[in-house]
Protein backbone atom coordinates (compact mmCIF):
# COMPACT_ATOMS: atom_id res chain seq x y z
CA UNK A 1 0.00 0.00 0.00
CA UNK A 2 1.03 3.49 -0.80
CA UNK A 3 0.71 4.60 3.05
CA UNK A 4 2.99 1.56 4.47
CA UNK A 5 5.95 3.68 3.18
CA UNK A 6 4.94 7.27 3.76
CA UNK A 7 7.28 10.16 5.84
CA UNK A 8 7.52 13.55 6.77
CA UNK A 9 9.05 15.54 3.62
CA UNK A 10 10.52 19.05 4.72
CA UNK A 11 10.52 22.35 1.98
CA UNK A 12 12.52 25.12 3.46
CA UNK A 13 13.11 28.06 1.43
CA UNK A 14 13.64 26.24 -2.07
CA UNK A 15 14.60 22.70 -1.57
CA UNK A 16 13.74 19.58 0.39
CA UNK A 17 15.93 19.03 3.71
CA UNK A 18 15.82 16.16 6.11
CA UNK A 19 13.82 17.21 9.29
CA UNK A 20 17.15 17.73 11.30
CA UNK A 21 18.56 20.13 8.66
CA UNK A 22 15.52 22.02 8.42
CA UNK A 23 16.37 24.51 10.55
CA UNK A 24 15.18 28.88 11.28
CA UNK A 25 17.55 31.08 12.59
CA UNK A 26 16.91 31.35 16.65
CA UNK A 27 16.75 34.93 16.30
CA UNK A 28 13.88 35.50 13.44
CA UNK A 29 11.32 37.44 14.30
CA UNK A 30 9.17 34.69 13.19
CA UNK A 31 10.02 32.35 15.96
CA UNK A 32 11.08 35.20 18.72
CA UNK A 33 7.49 37.18 18.23
CA UNK A 34 5.55 34.55 16.54
CA UNK A 35 5.38 36.66 13.27
CA UNK A 36 4.33 34.01 10.58
CA UNK A 37 0.77 32.92 9.50
CA UNK A 38 0.34 29.13 8.66
CA UNK A 39 -2.35 27.64 6.42
CA UNK A 40 -2.98 24.03 7.04
CA UNK A 41 -4.95 21.62 4.28
CA UNK A 42 -6.22 18.14 3.47
CA UNK A 43 -4.85 16.57 0.36
CA UNK A 44 -6.97 13.15 -0.69
CA UNK A 45 -6.28 11.36 -2.93
CA UNK A 46 -2.98 13.58 -3.86
CA UNK A 47 -5.23 16.52 -4.53
CA UNK A 48 -5.17 19.58 -2.15
CA UNK A 49 -8.85 20.15 -1.30
CA UNK A 50 -9.74 23.77 -2.19
CA UNK A 51 -5.98 24.85 -2.88
CA UNK A 52 -6.96 28.23 -4.55
CA UNK A 53 -8.95 29.28 -1.28
CA UNK A 54 -6.41 28.53 1.12
CA UNK A 55 -3.22 30.08 -1.05
CA UNK A 56 -5.71 33.31 -1.36
CA UNK A 57 -6.14 33.71 2.20
CA UNK A 58 -3.07 33.39 3.01
CA UNK A 59 -1.64 35.87 0.44
CA UNK A 60 -4.17 38.33 1.83
CA UNK A 61 -3.30 37.83 5.23
CA UNK A 62 0.25 38.12 4.29
CA UNK A 63 -0.29 42.06 2.74
CA UNK A 64 -2.38 42.51 6.15
CA UNK A 65 0.65 41.75 8.39
CA UNK A 66 3.22 42.89 5.77
CA UNK A 67 5.15 39.77 4.76
CA UNK A 68 6.52 39.69 1.73
CA UNK A 69 6.21 36.16 0.25
CA UNK A 70 9.29 34.10 -1.24
CA UNK A 71 7.41 32.47 -3.92
CA UNK A 72 4.07 33.62 -5.95
CA UNK A 73 0.75 31.07 -5.86
CA UNK A 74 1.97 29.21 -8.90
CA UNK A 75 5.88 28.15 -7.11
CA UNK A 76 3.60 27.38 -4.22
CA UNK A 77 1.55 25.24 -5.58
CA UNK A 78 4.06 23.15 -7.40
CA UNK A 79 5.96 22.53 -4.60
CA UNK A 80 2.60 21.63 -2.13
CA UNK A 81 2.01 18.81 -4.47
CA UNK A 82 5.29 17.64 -5.04
CA UNK A 83 5.62 17.62 -1.30
CA UNK A 84 2.35 15.73 -1.29
CA UNK A 85 4.15 13.28 -4.10
CA UNK A 86 7.18 12.77 -1.80
CA UNK A 87 5.42 12.13 1.03
CA UNK A 88 4.04 8.69 -0.29
CA UNK A 89 0.29 9.02 1.71
CA UNK A 90 -2.76 9.40 -0.18
CA UNK A 91 -4.70 11.08 2.33
CA UNK A 92 -1.82 14.03 3.70
CA UNK A 93 -1.67 16.96 6.41
CA UNK A 94 0.01 19.70 4.30
CA UNK A 95 1.20 22.81 6.67
CA UNK A 96 2.66 25.89 5.03
CA UNK A 97 3.89 28.54 6.82
CA UNK A 98 5.22 32.26 5.83
CA UNK A 99 7.52 33.53 8.60
CA UNK A 100 9.39 37.24 8.92
CA UNK A 101 12.95 36.13 8.58
CA UNK A 102 15.86 38.36 9.36
CA UNK A 103 16.04 38.74 5.73
CA UNK A 104 12.96 38.26 4.29
CA UNK A 105 9.75 35.82 4.27
CA UNK A 106 10.88 32.43 5.12
CA UNK A 107 8.77 29.68 3.79
CA UNK A 108 7.89 26.48 5.63
CA UNK A 109 6.27 23.56 4.01
CA UNK A 110 4.86 20.55 5.68
CA UNK A 111 3.50 17.22 4.28
CA UNK A 112 3.00 14.00 6.00
CA UNK A 113 0.25 11.13 6.42
CA UNK A 114 -3.13 12.32 7.70
CA UNK A 115 -5.42 9.56 9.75
CA UNK A 116 -8.81 11.27 9.92
CA UNK A 117 -10.87 10.22 12.82
CA UNK A 118 -12.41 7.02 12.97
CA UNK A 119 -15.84 6.23 11.08
CA UNK A 120 -17.16 5.70 14.65
CA UNK A 121 -16.11 9.06 16.11
CA UNK A 122 -18.29 10.65 13.13
CA UNK A 123 -21.36 8.71 13.83
CA UNK A 124 -20.94 9.32 17.75
CA UNK A 125 -19.84 13.09 16.95
CA UNK A 126 -17.87 15.42 19.50
CA UNK A 127 -18.65 16.53 23.29
CA UNK A 128 -17.43 20.13 24.23
CA UNK A 129 -17.12 22.12 26.86
CA UNK A 130 -16.84 26.13 27.10
CA UNK A 131 -13.08 27.55 27.70
CA UNK A 132 -12.24 29.79 30.24
CA UNK A 133 -10.52 31.63 27.73
CA UNK A 134 -11.72 34.83 25.99
CA UNK A 135 -11.26 35.65 21.98
CA UNK A 136 -11.04 39.43 21.73
CA UNK A 137 -13.18 40.30 18.94
CA UNK A 138 -11.78 43.65 18.57
CA UNK A 139 -8.29 42.63 18.30
CA UNK A 140 -6.57 43.02 14.78
CA UNK A 141 -5.07 39.34 14.71
CA UNK A 142 -8.90 37.53 15.67
CA UNK A 143 -9.72 36.35 12.19
CA UNK A 144 -5.96 35.91 10.61
CA UNK A 145 -4.36 32.38 10.98
CA UNK A 146 -0.99 33.12 12.48
CA UNK A 147 1.04 30.83 14.53
CA UNK A 148 0.33 32.56 17.89
CA UNK A 149 -1.71 29.99 19.39
CA UNK A 150 -1.70 30.18 22.88
CA UNK A 151 -5.21 30.83 23.01
CA UNK A 152 -6.46 28.14 21.37
CA UNK A 153 -3.94 25.82 22.56
CA UNK A 154 -4.83 26.10 26.35
CA UNK A 155 -8.45 26.25 25.04
CA UNK A 156 -7.76 22.70 23.22
CA UNK A 157 -6.09 21.48 26.35
CA UNK A 158 -8.59 22.68 28.76
CA UNK A 159 -11.31 20.44 26.89
CA UNK A 160 -8.78 17.13 26.51
CA UNK A 161 -8.13 17.43 30.31
CA UNK A 162 -12.24 17.07 30.52
CA UNK A 163 -12.02 14.06 28.55
CA UNK A 164 -13.62 15.98 26.10
CA UNK A 165 -13.26 16.60 22.16
CA UNK A 166 -12.93 20.52 21.63
CA UNK A 167 -13.53 23.67 23.39
CA UNK A 168 -16.19 26.17 22.44
CA UNK A 169 -14.37 29.79 22.72
CA UNK A 170 -16.57 32.41 23.49
CA UNK A 171 -15.23 36.84 22.89
CA UNK A 172 -15.20 39.61 25.48
CA UNK A 173 -18.64 40.19 24.76
CA UNK A 174 -20.20 37.04 25.80
CA UNK A 175 -21.05 35.59 22.15
CA UNK A 176 -20.24 32.43 20.88
CA UNK A 177 -16.91 32.92 18.29
CA UNK A 178 -15.08 29.36 17.43
CA UNK A 179 -13.55 26.52 18.93
CA UNK A 180 -9.57 26.16 19.64
CA UNK A 181 -9.54 23.99 16.12
CA UNK A 182 -12.67 24.44 14.63
CA UNK A 183 -15.67 26.47 13.42
CA UNK A 184 -19.11 26.05 15.08
CA UNK A 185 -22.41 25.87 13.20
CA UNK A 186 -25.94 24.83 14.59
CA UNK A 187 -29.22 24.34 12.73
CA UNK A 188 -33.14 25.74 14.01
CA UNK A 189 -36.11 24.92 12.14
CA UNK A 190 -34.03 23.55 8.94
CA UNK A 191 -31.68 26.79 9.01
CA UNK A 192 -27.90 26.99 9.59
CA UNK A 193 -26.36 29.52 11.97
CA UNK A 194 -22.73 30.03 12.84
CA UNK A 195 -21.09 33.31 13.92
CA UNK A 196 -20.40 35.53 12.17
CA UNK A 197 -16.60 37.51 11.35
CA UNK A 198 -17.39 40.12 13.65
CA UNK A 199 -17.37 37.41 16.53
CA UNK A 200 -13.86 37.27 16.09
CA UNK A 201 -13.69 33.61 14.59
CA UNK A 202 -11.77 32.63 11.66
CA UNK A 203 -13.26 32.52 8.12
CA UNK A 204 -12.84 28.89 7.90
CA UNK A 205 -12.09 27.67 4.43
CA UNK A 206 -14.61 24.68 5.34
CA UNK A 207 -16.65 27.20 6.83
CA UNK A 208 -17.13 28.45 3.14
CA UNK A 209 -17.47 24.98 1.99
CA UNK A 210 -20.95 24.34 3.97
CA UNK A 211 -22.08 27.64 3.02
CA UNK A 212 -21.77 26.23 -0.93
CA UNK A 213 -23.28 23.15 0.27
CA UNK A 214 -26.29 24.62 1.94
CA UNK A 215 -26.93 27.09 -0.93
CA UNK A 216 -26.83 24.08 -3.34
CA UNK A 217 -29.31 22.31 -1.32
CA UNK A 218 -31.87 25.68 -1.02
CA UNK A 219 -31.08 25.28 2.96
CA UNK A 220 -30.86 29.23 4.50
CA UNK A 221 -27.26 30.01 6.36
CA UNK A 222 -26.94 33.08 8.63
CA UNK A 223 -24.21 34.25 10.28
CA UNK A 224 -24.62 35.92 13.32
CA UNK A 225 -23.94 36.88 17.12
CA UNK A 226 -25.30 33.62 18.99
CA UNK A 227 -24.82 32.71 23.01
CA UNK A 228 -24.20 29.44 24.52
CA UNK A 229 -28.06 28.48 24.55
CA UNK A 230 -28.55 29.28 20.82
CA UNK A 231 -26.37 26.22 20.50
CA UNK A 232 -26.92 23.83 23.43
CA UNK A 233 -30.54 24.53 22.33
CA UNK A 234 -30.61 23.51 18.89
CA UNK A 235 -32.20 20.64 17.02
CA UNK A 236 -28.35 19.79 15.94
CA UNK A 237 -25.22 20.91 15.46
CA UNK A 238 -21.68 20.96 14.16
CA UNK A 239 -17.90 21.40 13.54
CA UNK A 240 -15.77 21.80 11.02
CA UNK A 241 -12.17 22.26 9.66
CA UNK A 242 -10.23 21.96 6.78
CA UNK A 243 -8.59 18.00 8.05
CA UNK A 244 -11.64 16.55 9.38
CA UNK A 245 -14.07 18.28 7.10
CA UNK A 246 -17.75 18.38 9.20
CA UNK A 247 -18.13 16.55 12.60
CA UNK A 248 -21.11 16.45 14.65
CA UNK A 249 -21.34 18.21 17.82
CA UNK A 250 -23.70 15.80 20.10
CA UNK A 251 -22.89 17.40 23.54
CA UNK A 252 -21.77 21.10 25.22
CA UNK A 253 -21.26 21.31 28.63
CA UNK A 254 -22.93 18.04 29.43
CA UNK A 255 -26.47 19.09 27.61
CA UNK A 256 -26.98 16.81 24.73
CA UNK A 257 -27.85 17.94 21.45
CA UNK A 258 -30.31 16.32 19.01
CA UNK A 259 -30.41 13.66 22.20
CA UNK A 260 -26.74 12.90 21.51
CA UNK A 261 -26.91 12.26 17.78
CA UNK A 262 -26.10 13.55 14.32
CA UNK A 263 -29.19 15.55 13.12
CA UNK A 264 -30.51 14.81 9.57
CA UNK A 265 -28.93 17.82 7.78
CA UNK A 266 -25.54 17.52 9.49
CA UNK A 267 -25.28 13.87 8.10
CA UNK A 268 -26.72 14.84 4.59
CA UNK A 269 -23.73 17.32 4.73
CA UNK A 270 -21.39 14.89 5.70
CA UNK A 271 -22.34 13.08 2.55
CA UNK A 272 -22.01 15.86 1.02
CA UNK A 273 -18.83 16.67 1.82
CA UNK A 274 -17.50 12.93 1.60
CA UNK A 275 -18.59 13.52 -2.16
CA UNK A 276 -16.65 16.85 -2.56
CA UNK A 277 -13.49 14.90 -1.39
CA UNK A 278 -13.98 12.34 -3.81
CA UNK A 279 -14.74 14.50 -6.71
CA UNK A 280 -11.17 16.10 -6.00
CA UNK A 281 -9.38 13.02 -5.29
CA UNK A 282 -10.23 11.93 -9.15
Amino acid sequence: MRNSRSKTVIFLNGGFLAQEEAKIPALSPGFLQGFALFETMRSYNGTIVRLGRHLRRMADSAKLLGLEPRYPGSRLRAVIGQAVGLSGSSDARVRIILSKGALGTDTLIIAQKYDPPAALKYRNGFKVCISSLRQDESSFLSGLKTTSRVLYELSFNEARTKGLDEAVILNKSGYVAECSRSNIFFVQDKAIYTPSLVTGCLGGITRSIVFDLSRQHGLKIYEGKFIVQDVSGAQEAFLTNSLMGIMPLVSLEGRAVNGGAAGAITRSLMKDYRRLLIAHGK
